[in-house]
């Protein structure tokens, strides 16, 4: 077993950051896709994409399309006002994002360097 040195709290506030918004983004897809599978049933389908969902929840609050019965459209609206408080919640973090780079020079960890953004250009960059 390897033991690794614990991190010092300005580096795992940095990852918590990006930790958390990633779950928010997490939340927001799934959130999403339950609005379209559930449309899905009954016969409703709209593009993919931020137009795609605006235009199934005008589908949803227009009480004149009778192609969502009553039931389902009362079950609805909760999936719809997750929405915008994600989406706010997300741009937040965005925001505190921009900063990681000045973050960087008073400690908090680069993340342009992670693993995640690392390129290999061909399988010989890996030493065996």
């Amino acid at each position: 077993m390897r033991f690794v040195p614990t991190g010092t709290p300005k580096r795992q506030s940095g990852f918590m950051l990006h930790r958390t918004r990633h779950l928010l983004i997490r939340q927001q897809t799934s959130v999403i896709n339950a609005i379209r599978a559930h449309l899905a049933e009954f016969g409703i389908t709209a593009p993919a994409g931020r137009r795609g969902i605006e235009e199934l929840l005008r589908v949803i609050a227009d009480p004149s399309d009778k192609r969502v019965p009553e039931l389902a459209r009362g079950c609805l609206p909760a999936f719809g006002s997750q929405l915008p408080g994600l989406k706010k919640e997300i741009l937040e973090f965005d925001r505190m994002s921009l900063q990681v780079p000045t973050l960087v020079e008073s400690g908090y960890p680069d993340f342009t360097n992670d693993a995640w953004t690392g390129v290999v250009n061909s399988g010989m960059d890996f030493n065996h």
